[in-house]
């Protein structure tokens, strides 16, 4: 929004740092708002990641949903609305749901889950959709899904994708944010380009489904990368020095 713009512009280089989490961000404060590179710190999100225990299948959350155990669980955690595009995850399972016997299981809540709702129960995936709204603790949900799916029009350095690195999730997305830089070389072809739709989406989803050894190598390389570049200690400690230096410089 122009009026955002131009409020940055003008204020954002009296202060001391701007602190973004995604290198999108960084980006649009160097070029559109138009601060210096030596004004701009990006420091990426962290979590707790020994908090969250390594997927496995959570037989009991399973039956409690209606999920036959042999199942493949595709995960998904987020505001149903617009921008995150639940939608585009249910229209990239539908051809491939009966032949990979896809469940997709949704957290969250919002103003698109009437529609949802009504694609669900639509023949090609009734049954198959298990919308259980917006959660104090996700987790034992995180731990019932094979794998975990992005399907925003837009991110930043999203935090839920996080949390399902850390439950050792392999991860289907669209390209947005930064999500390439959060996975690593290894996921990259199963990161699709917006422009592909619902059809890029769901290629990544079937590769991913058909492939148990496949999950099972990205998903710990996930969890690994978690703990190597995006915990809570690395995220406090360079806030922690940023908001030191401010007071240094102040003084």
């Amino acid at each position: 929004k122009r009026r955002r713009v131009w409020m940055r512009r003008a204020l954002l280089p009296l202060t001391h740092k701007v602190i973004v989490p995604s290198k999108r961000l960084e980006d649009l404060a160097r070029d559109l708002w138009r601060l210096s590179p030596q004004k701009v710190e990006r420091v990426p999100n962290g979590i707790d990641a020994d908090s969250f225990e390594r997927a496995d299948g959570n037989p009991a959350l399973r039956d409690e949903l209606g999920i036959p155990a042999s199942a493949c669980v595709v995960g998904f955690m987020g505001h149903l609305r617009p921008v995150k595009n639940a939608l585009r995850l249910l229209e990239a399972a539908a051809p491939i749901a009966a032949e990979h016997d896809l469940h997709l299981l949704l957290v969250g809540d919002g103003e698109e889950r009437a529609l949802l709702e009504a694609r669900a129960a639509e023949a090609d995936l009734e049954g198959r959709v298990h919308l259980v709204g917006h959660l104090r603790d996700p987790r034992p949900y995180l731990r019932t899904a094979d794998l975990f799916a992005v399907s925003s029009d837009s991110e930043q350095h999203p935090i839920s994708l996080l949390e399902a690195m850390a439950c050792a999730l392999p991860v289907a997305s669209t390209r947005v944010g930064d999500i390439e830089h959060m996975l690593g070389e290894e996921q990259r072809p199963y990161i699709s380009p917006l422009e592909d739709g619902a059809e890029g989406l769901g290629s990544a989803v079937q590769a991913l489904a058909s492939d148990p050894e496949l999950r099972r190598r990205l998903g710990a390389g996930n969890a690994a990368r978690v703990d190597a570049e995006f915990s809570l200690d690395q995220m406090i400690e360079r806030h922690e020095a940023l908001w030191r230096s401010g007071v240094e410089a102040t003084a």
